[in-house]
């Protein structure tokens, strides 16, 4: 998808495994070995992780019997 550089000063994309990472984290702000800081998810109340979050649980298609 393209992004509209209007409506966002920032996007990015990350794989299913970063963003299962990025929840598995108990502070958003630890830097990472690279001395890199890693991108920041809502908080747990927010209807935004809650998405993210079911999103990140719910099995693939790949993960299901033929």
């Amino acid at each position: 998808g393209q992004v509209n550089l209007r409506e966002l000063e920032a996007a990015a994309w990350f794989s299913h495994d970063e963003v299962a990472t990025a929840l598995r984290r108990n502070n958003p702000y630890t830097q990472q070995q690279n001395g890199t800081f890693p991108f920041w998810l809502p908080p747990k109340l927010a209807i935004a992780h809650q998405l993210i979050k079911e999103w990140v649980e719910k099995p693939t298609c790949s993960a299901l019997p033929a």
